[in-house]
Protein backbone atom coordinates (compact mmCIF):
# COMPACT_ATOMS: atom_id res chain seq x y z
CA UNK A 1 0.00 0.00 0.00
CA UNK A 2 2.63 2.57 0.65
CA UNK A 3 4.43 1.61 -1.95
CA UNK A 4 1.74 2.42 -4.44
CA UNK A 5 1.12 5.56 -2.69
CA UNK A 6 4.94 6.77 -3.58
CA UNK A 7 4.33 5.95 -7.01
CA UNK A 8 1.56 8.22 -7.32
CA UNK A 9 4.35 11.03 -6.63
CA UNK A 10 1.53 13.05 -4.06
CA UNK A 11 2.48 14.17 -0.77
CA UNK A 12 4.58 13.03 1.81
CA UNK A 13 1.70 11.49 4.42
CA UNK A 14 2.42 10.14 7.32
CA UNK A 15 2.35 6.63 8.84
CA UNK A 16 -1.17 4.91 8.66
CA UNK A 17 -1.45 4.62 11.88
CA UNK A 18 -2.00 8.07 12.12
CA UNK A 19 -4.33 7.80 10.51
CA UNK A 20 -6.68 6.15 13.06
CA UNK A 21 -9.64 4.06 12.24
CA UNK A 22 -8.81 5.33 8.26
CA UNK A 23 -8.80 2.76 5.49
CA UNK A 24 -6.68 3.94 2.77
CA UNK A 25 -7.26 3.00 -0.67
CA UNK A 26 -5.50 3.37 -4.21
CA UNK A 27 -7.92 2.87 -7.35
CA UNK A 28 -5.22 3.02 -10.63
CA UNK A 29 -7.84 2.18 -12.68
CA UNK A 30 -9.57 5.37 -12.44
CA UNK A 31 -6.88 7.34 -10.93
CA UNK A 32 -8.81 7.99 -7.51
CA UNK A 33 -7.67 7.86 -4.64
CA UNK A 34 -9.90 7.10 -2.22
CA UNK A 35 -9.63 7.89 1.75
CA UNK A 36 -12.58 5.62 3.33
CA UNK A 37 -13.27 4.72 7.12
CA UNK A 38 -15.59 2.21 8.84
CA UNK A 39 -18.51 5.04 10.00
CA UNK A 40 -20.23 6.05 6.92
CA UNK A 41 -17.40 8.30 4.77
CA UNK A 42 -18.50 11.60 2.64
CA UNK A 43 -17.69 11.44 -0.64
CA UNK A 44 -15.80 14.96 -2.15
CA UNK A 45 -15.37 15.10 -5.72
CA UNK A 46 -12.11 17.57 -6.83
CA UNK A 47 -11.35 18.71 -9.74
CA UNK A 48 -7.73 19.99 -10.83
CA UNK A 49 -5.21 19.51 -13.57
CA UNK A 50 -3.34 16.70 -13.40
CA UNK A 51 -2.05 16.74 -16.69
CA UNK A 52 -1.45 19.44 -19.54
CA UNK A 53 0.45 22.57 -18.51
CA UNK A 54 -0.80 23.41 -15.40
CA UNK A 55 -0.18 19.94 -14.16
CA UNK A 56 2.33 21.08 -11.67
CA UNK A 57 -0.31 23.45 -10.28
CA UNK A 58 -2.70 20.06 -9.81
CA UNK A 59 0.12 18.39 -8.04
CA UNK A 60 0.38 21.16 -5.55
CA UNK A 61 -3.71 21.47 -4.80
CA UNK A 62 -3.59 17.63 -4.72
CA UNK A 63 -0.68 17.50 -2.24
CA UNK A 64 -2.32 20.43 -0.04
CA UNK A 65 -5.66 18.27 0.04
CA UNK A 66 -3.94 15.47 1.01
CA UNK A 67 -1.97 17.59 3.92
CA UNK A 68 -5.43 18.89 4.92
CA UNK A 69 -7.31 15.85 5.37
CA UNK A 70 -4.15 14.51 7.05
CA UNK A 71 -4.68 17.12 9.67
CA UNK A 72 -8.31 17.19 10.40
CA UNK A 73 -8.09 13.53 11.29
CA UNK A 74 -5.15 14.21 13.32
CA UNK A 75 -6.62 16.99 15.29
CA UNK A 76 -10.18 15.42 15.58
CA UNK A 77 -10.79 11.96 15.95
CA UNK A 78 -14.47 12.71 15.51
CA UNK A 79 -13.82 14.58 12.29
CA UNK A 80 -15.88 13.23 9.25
CA UNK A 81 -14.28 10.25 6.95
CA UNK A 82 -13.78 11.13 3.42
CA UNK A 83 -13.52 9.69 0.09
CA UNK A 84 -11.34 11.74 -2.55
CA UNK A 85 -12.35 11.20 -6.21
CA UNK A 86 -9.52 12.85 -8.06
CA UNK A 87 -10.76 14.03 -11.93
CA UNK A 88 -8.24 16.08 -14.31
CA UNK A 89 -9.82 18.82 -15.98
CA UNK A 90 -6.35 19.34 -17.86
CA UNK A 91 -6.51 23.55 -16.92
CA UNK A 92 -9.09 23.88 -20.01
CA UNK A 93 -13.06 24.79 -20.88
CA UNK A 94 -13.15 21.45 -22.68
CA UNK A 95 -11.48 19.85 -19.94
CA UNK A 96 -13.76 21.35 -17.54
CA UNK A 97 -16.57 20.28 -19.11
CA UNK A 98 -15.50 16.65 -19.69
CA UNK A 99 -14.88 16.25 -15.90
CA UNK A 100 -18.64 18.01 -15.65
CA UNK A 101 -20.23 15.40 -17.43
CA UNK A 102 -18.52 12.47 -15.76
CA UNK A 103 -19.51 13.61 -11.86
CA UNK A 104 -23.16 14.50 -13.07
CA UNK A 105 -23.12 11.22 -14.91
CA UNK A 106 -22.11 9.32 -12.16
CA UNK A 107 -23.94 10.58 -9.03
CA UNK A 108 -26.83 7.83 -9.21
CA UNK A 109 -24.10 5.53 -8.38
CA UNK A 110 -21.11 7.10 -6.56
CA UNK A 111 -23.36 10.15 -4.26
CA UNK A 112 -20.84 12.69 -3.90
CA UNK A 113 -21.07 15.53 -0.93
CA UNK A 114 -19.85 18.12 -3.13
CA UNK A 115 -17.41 19.13 -6.00
CA UNK A 116 -14.13 21.21 -4.76
CA UNK A 117 -12.04 22.90 -7.61
CA UNK A 118 -11.57 23.77 -10.25
CA UNK A 119 -8.25 25.63 -10.22
CA UNK A 120 -8.33 27.45 -13.86
CA UNK A 121 -11.47 29.93 -14.31
CA UNK A 122 -12.05 28.45 -17.86
CA UNK A 123 -12.85 25.28 -16.18
CA UNK A 124 -14.31 26.58 -13.12
CA UNK A 125 -16.77 28.58 -15.28
CA UNK A 126 -17.89 25.55 -18.14
CA UNK A 127 -18.01 23.13 -14.94
CA UNK A 128 -20.40 25.37 -12.77
CA UNK A 129 -23.63 25.60 -15.36
CA UNK A 130 -23.41 21.45 -14.77
CA UNK A 131 -23.19 21.22 -11.66
CA UNK A 132 -25.69 23.84 -10.99
CA UNK A 133 -28.38 22.30 -13.35
CA UNK A 134 -27.55 18.79 -11.40
CA UNK A 135 -27.98 20.40 -8.17
CA UNK A 136 -24.65 19.95 -6.91
CA UNK A 137 -22.47 21.63 -4.04
CA UNK A 138 -19.46 23.09 -5.87
CA UNK A 139 -16.96 25.14 -4.10
CA UNK A 140 -14.79 26.94 -6.34
CA UNK A 141 -11.64 26.77 -4.62
CA UNK A 142 -7.96 27.12 -5.81
CA UNK A 143 -8.72 29.24 -9.05
CA UNK A 144 -5.93 31.36 -11.06
CA UNK A 145 -5.90 34.87 -9.99
CA UNK A 146 -8.86 36.70 -12.23
CA UNK A 147 -7.83 39.76 -13.57
CA UNK A 148 -11.40 40.41 -14.00
CA UNK A 149 -14.03 41.01 -11.28
CA UNK A 150 -16.05 37.31 -11.31
CA UNK A 151 -20.04 38.22 -10.55
CA UNK A 152 -21.66 35.60 -11.53
CA UNK A 153 -23.29 32.81 -8.90
CA UNK A 154 -24.10 29.76 -10.95
CA UNK A 155 -26.85 28.59 -8.21
CA UNK A 156 -27.46 28.62 -4.70
CA UNK A 157 -25.36 25.79 -4.12
CA UNK A 158 -21.96 27.30 -5.65
CA UNK A 159 -19.57 28.68 -3.10
CA UNK A 160 -16.77 30.82 -4.01
CA UNK A 161 -13.17 31.14 -2.35
CA UNK A 162 -12.08 33.69 -5.08
CA UNK A 163 -13.36 37.59 -4.00
CA UNK A 164 -15.09 39.29 -6.47
CA UNK A 165 -12.80 42.12 -6.60
CA UNK A 166 -10.52 42.65 -9.33
CA UNK A 167 -7.13 44.41 -9.13
CA UNK A 168 -8.37 47.32 -11.10
CA UNK A 169 -11.27 48.00 -8.17
CA UNK A 170 -8.89 47.76 -5.99
CA UNK A 171 -6.44 50.68 -6.62
CA UNK A 172 -9.49 52.50 -7.54
CA UNK A 173 -10.55 51.83 -3.70
CA UNK A 174 -7.54 52.89 -2.44
CA UNK A 175 -7.58 56.13 -4.50
CA UNK A 176 -11.01 56.79 -3.55
CA UNK A 177 -9.64 56.84 0.42
CA UNK A 178 -6.55 59.46 0.09
CA UNK A 179 -8.84 62.08 0.75
CA UNK A 180 -10.20 64.83 -0.96
CA UNK A 181 -7.22 66.97 -1.47
CA UNK A 182 -5.31 64.20 -3.71
CA UNK A 183 -4.85 65.10 -6.94
CA UNK A 184 -4.60 61.47 -9.00
CA UNK A 185 -3.31 60.86 -12.70
CA UNK A 186 -4.26 57.82 -14.68
CA UNK A 187 -1.23 56.38 -16.61
CA UNK A 188 -1.34 53.09 -19.07
CA UNK A 189 0.04 51.92 -22.62
CA UNK A 190 -2.61 51.25 -24.55
CA UNK A 191 -3.37 47.63 -24.17
CA UNK A 192 -6.40 46.61 -23.91
CA UNK A 193 -5.61 44.99 -20.18
CA UNK A 194 -4.42 48.40 -19.15
CA UNK A 195 -7.26 49.86 -20.45
CA UNK A 196 -10.11 47.51 -19.00
CA UNK A 197 -8.04 47.60 -15.81
CA UNK A 198 -8.28 51.28 -14.87
CA UNK A 199 -11.27 51.69 -16.36
CA UNK A 200 -11.97 49.14 -13.61
CA UNK A 201 -9.98 51.47 -11.22
CA UNK A 202 -11.90 54.64 -12.54
CA UNK A 203 -15.44 53.14 -11.66
CA UNK A 204 -14.24 52.49 -8.22
CA UNK A 205 -12.47 55.87 -7.81
CA UNK A 206 -15.31 58.08 -9.06
CA UNK A 207 -18.15 56.28 -7.03
CA UNK A 208 -17.37 57.45 -3.93
CA UNK A 209 -13.71 59.57 -4.20
CA UNK A 210 -12.18 62.47 -5.63
CA UNK A 211 -12.18 62.77 -9.67
CA UNK A 212 -9.16 62.25 -12.24
CA UNK A 213 -6.85 65.07 -12.71
CA UNK A 214 -5.04 63.76 -15.44
CA UNK A 215 -5.02 61.05 -18.04
CA UNK A 216 -2.33 59.65 -19.92
CA UNK A 217 -1.57 56.79 -22.50
CA UNK A 218 1.69 55.90 -24.32
CA UNK A 219 2.50 53.42 -26.64
CA UNK A 220 4.76 49.99 -25.85
CA UNK A 221 8.55 50.74 -26.89
CA UNK A 222 8.77 54.81 -25.51
CA UNK A 223 11.90 55.48 -24.26
CA UNK A 224 11.91 59.00 -23.68
CA UNK A 225 9.09 59.79 -20.30
CA UNK A 226 10.29 62.91 -19.76
CA UNK A 227 7.43 65.44 -21.17
CA UNK A 228 4.85 63.18 -19.77
CA UNK A 229 6.88 63.63 -16.46
CA UNK A 230 6.71 66.97 -16.96
CA UNK A 231 2.87 67.21 -17.31
CA UNK A 232 2.33 65.24 -14.16
CA UNK A 233 4.63 67.75 -12.09
CA UNK A 234 2.90 70.79 -13.83
CA UNK A 235 -0.46 69.10 -12.54
CA UNK A 236 0.65 68.88 -8.83
CA UNK A 237 -0.23 64.85 -9.20
CA UNK A 238 0.25 63.36 -5.90
CA UNK A 239 -1.08 59.74 -6.74
CA UNK A 240 -0.89 57.63 -9.58
CA UNK A 241 -2.69 54.34 -11.39
CA UNK A 242 -0.13 52.87 -13.62
CA UNK A 243 -0.42 49.85 -16.06
CA UNK A 244 2.38 49.07 -17.85
CA UNK A 245 4.91 46.76 -18.63
CA UNK A 246 8.07 46.75 -16.41
CA UNK A 247 10.25 47.92 -19.29
CA UNK A 248 8.33 51.33 -19.83
CA UNK A 249 7.51 51.46 -16.27
CA UNK A 250 11.15 51.88 -14.98
CA UNK A 251 11.90 54.32 -17.50
CA UNK A 252 8.90 56.16 -16.88
CA UNK A 253 9.40 56.37 -12.47
CA UNK A 254 12.65 57.74 -13.35
CA UNK A 255 11.54 60.60 -14.93
CA UNK A 256 8.82 60.96 -12.12
CA UNK A 257 11.15 61.19 -9.00
CA UNK A 258 13.49 63.17 -10.59
CA UNK A 259 10.92 65.64 -9.76
CA UNK A 260 8.35 64.11 -7.76
CA UNK A 261 9.69 61.88 -5.69
CA UNK A 262 6.45 61.44 -3.13
CA UNK A 263 3.90 61.03 -5.60
CA UNK A 264 2.44 57.16 -4.74
CA UNK A 265 1.99 54.95 -7.05
CA UNK A 266 -0.51 52.00 -7.42
CA UNK A 267 0.13 49.72 -10.16
CA UNK A 268 -1.41 46.62 -11.84
CA UNK A 269 -0.27 42.98 -11.58
CA UNK A 270 2.80 43.52 -14.22
CA UNK A 271 4.88 45.06 -11.86
CA UNK A 272 5.62 42.33 -9.32
CA UNK A 273 8.40 41.65 -12.14
CA UNK A 274 11.83 40.54 -10.15
CA UNK A 275 13.50 41.89 -13.37
CA UNK A 276 10.90 45.45 -12.42
CA UNK A 277 12.44 45.78 -9.23
CA UNK A 278 16.32 45.00 -9.68
CA UNK A 279 16.23 47.22 -13.25
CA UNK A 280 14.30 50.10 -11.41
CA UNK A 281 16.64 50.42 -8.35
CA UNK A 282 15.68 53.27 -5.76
CA UNK A 283 12.48 54.40 -7.90
CA UNK A 284 10.69 51.13 -7.60
CA UNK A 285 10.50 52.10 -3.49
CA UNK A 286 7.08 52.32 -2.28
CA UNK A 287 5.65 51.59 -5.35
CA UNK A 288 2.27 49.52 -4.28
CA UNK A 289 1.31 46.70 -6.93
CA UNK A 290 -1.96 45.34 -6.77
CA UNK A 291 -1.45 41.07 -6.41
CA UNK A 292 -3.91 38.16 -5.39
CA UNK A 293 -2.39 37.00 -1.28
CA UNK A 294 0.09 34.42 -1.32
CA UNK A 295 1.03 32.51 1.59
CA UNK A 296 2.88 35.23 3.34
CA UNK A 297 0.07 37.55 3.09
CA UNK A 298 -1.42 34.38 5.34
CA UNK A 299 0.24 34.30 8.71
CA UNK A 300 -1.75 31.04 9.52
CA UNK A 301 -0.76 28.96 6.60
CA UNK A 302 3.26 29.74 7.25
CA UNK A 303 3.32 25.93 8.89
CA UNK A 304 1.77 24.31 6.03
CA UNK A 305 3.97 26.56 3.37
CA UNK A 306 6.92 25.03 5.31
CA UNK A 307 5.93 21.29 5.38
CA UNK A 308 4.97 21.82 1.25
CA UNK A 309 7.87 23.16 0.30
CA UNK A 310 10.07 20.36 2.44
CA UNK A 311 7.94 18.03 0.26
CA UNK A 312 9.07 19.54 -2.90
CA UNK A 313 5.41 21.45 -3.58
CA UNK A 314 4.51 24.93 -4.03
CA UNK A 315 2.07 26.90 -1.24
CA UNK A 316 0.74 29.17 -3.99
CA UNK A 317 -2.93 30.68 -3.77
CA UNK A 318 -4.75 27.89 -5.00
CA UNK A 319 -3.13 25.33 -2.83
CA UNK A 320 -3.70 27.10 -0.03
CA UNK A 321 -7.74 27.81 -1.09
CA UNK A 322 -8.44 24.58 -1.34
CA UNK A 323 -6.45 23.40 1.99
CA UNK A 324 -9.07 25.74 3.47
CA UNK A 325 -12.02 24.41 1.25
CA UNK A 326 -10.99 21.11 3.09
CA UNK A 327 -11.14 22.36 6.02
CA UNK A 328 -14.35 24.21 6.11
CA UNK A 329 -16.06 20.83 4.31
CA UNK A 330 -14.93 19.15 7.21
CA UNK A 331 -16.46 22.09 9.38
CA UNK A 332 -19.96 22.20 7.57
CA UNK A 333 -20.42 18.31 7.72
CA UNK A 334 -19.89 17.80 10.91
CA UNK A 335 -22.76 20.90 12.00
CA UNK A 336 -24.63 19.73 9.03
CA UNK A 337 -25.22 16.43 10.62
CA UNK A 338 -25.42 17.40 13.73
CA UNK A 339 -28.00 19.97 13.31
CA UNK A 340 -29.58 18.20 10.64
CA UNK A 341 -29.65 20.52 8.23
CA UNK A 342 -28.38 20.55 4.77
CA UNK A 343 -24.88 21.60 4.11
CA UNK A 344 -25.57 24.68 1.79
CA UNK A 345 -27.34 26.35 4.63
CA UNK A 346 -24.08 25.74 7.13
CA UNK A 347 -21.69 27.42 4.55
CA UNK A 348 -24.40 30.27 3.99
CA UNK A 349 -24.72 30.77 7.32
CA UNK A 350 -21.69 29.78 9.71
CA UNK A 351 -18.29 31.19 10.00
CA UNK A 352 -15.27 28.82 9.62
CA UNK A 353 -11.56 28.58 10.69
CA UNK A 354 -9.34 28.12 8.26
CA UNK A 355 -5.14 28.99 7.37
CA UNK A 356 -6.67 32.32 5.33
CA UNK A 357 -8.37 32.96 8.96
CA UNK A 358 -11.97 33.16 9.90
CA UNK A 359 -14.01 32.79 6.61
CA UNK A 360 -17.75 33.38 5.91
CA UNK A 361 -19.94 33.21 2.70
CA UNK A 362 -22.34 36.57 1.91
CA UNK A 363 -25.83 36.42 0.13
CA UNK A 364 -23.92 35.58 -3.18
CA UNK A 365 -21.84 32.67 -1.87
CA UNK A 366 -18.37 34.34 -1.84
CA UNK A 367 -16.34 33.98 0.94
CA UNK A 368 -14.96 37.05 3.08
CA UNK A 369 -10.91 36.53 1.75
CA UNK A 370 -9.75 39.33 -0.56
CA UNK A 371 -9.57 38.55 -4.31
CA UNK A 372 -6.16 41.16 -4.31
CA UNK A 373 -3.61 43.13 -1.72
CA UNK A 374 -1.56 45.79 -2.20
CA UNK A 375 2.42 44.25 -1.98
CA UNK A 376 5.20 46.94 -2.14
CA UNK A 377 8.62 47.33 -2.97
CA UNK A 378 11.49 48.09 -0.92
CA UNK A 379 15.21 47.59 -1.50
CA UNK A 380 14.22 45.72 -4.37
CA UNK A 381 12.12 43.43 -2.68
CA UNK A 382 8.28 42.63 -3.12
CA UNK A 383 7.24 42.85 0.51
CA UNK A 384 3.47 41.70 1.46
CA UNK A 385 0.82 43.55 3.44
CA UNK A 386 1.53 43.50 6.84
CA UNK A 387 -1.26 42.33 8.22
CA UNK A 388 -4.53 40.52 6.25
CA UNK A 389 -7.94 42.31 6.93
Amino acid sequence: MTKHMKSEGAASWPPLSSFRRLVVLLTTACGCLAVAADDSPTRIAVALPLSGPQQALGRDIRAAIELAISDILDSDAGSPRFIIDWYDDRCSSDGGLAVAKAIVGGVSTRPIAAVVGHACPSADETASTLYNSAGILHISAGSLPARAPITHRFGPRHFRLVGDGSQGSLIGAALASAGPSARIAFVRDRTQFAQTTLQQAAAALTARGPGIVLVETFAGGDKDFSALAGRIKAANITHIALAAFPSEAMLLLGEIRKSNPNVQILATDQLADANFGHAAGSAADGVRVALAPDSRAFPGASALTARMESRGFVANRPALASYAATQIMAQAISTATTLGEPIEKVLGSQQFATILGRLSFDASGTADVPSHVFYEWRNGQLLPPKAMP
